[in-house]
């Protein structure tokens, strides 16, 4: 009976943070259904991308989200979009922006050919 009576001054009251915002590719999920006081906003970024400021946000009593601000998702140059990695005594990163990183225990250092 507390929850519901506690929900019922929720709703009544439009105690409620609104969605956090998200940056470009990325993902947020919540620890509740309603973004009330006390819900937590968690952030990854997509496969190849770091993210850049605080994974979790959580709504305020006075319906804010704190820390204030958006985090960002930064391209993770160690993992390069569309790519794939072939190895045996030489290795060829294949990026299909058209650039390939060429790198053989012969050579030094490793060598990067642009293929327009």
């Amino acid at each position: 009976m507390k929850h519901w009576i506690i929900l019922s001054a929720i709703v009544a009251t439009g105690l409620c943070c609104g969605f956090p915002g998200a940056p470009a590719h990325s993902s947020v999920s919540f620890s509740t259904t309603e973004l009330a006081p006390g819900t937590v906003a968690s952030y990854s970024c997509d496969r190849g991308f770091e993210l850049l400021g605080p994974a979790r946000k959580i709504c305020a009593e006075n319906s804010t989200w704190t820390p204030p601000g958006i985090p960002f998702c930064d391209g993770d140059l160690n993992h390069p979009l569309h790519s794939h990695l072939r190895h045996q005594s030489t290795c060829i990163l294949v990026v299909r922006s058209a650039v390939s990183l060429f790198h053989s225990p012969h050579l030094s250092p490793p060598t990067i050919f642009h293929t327009p």
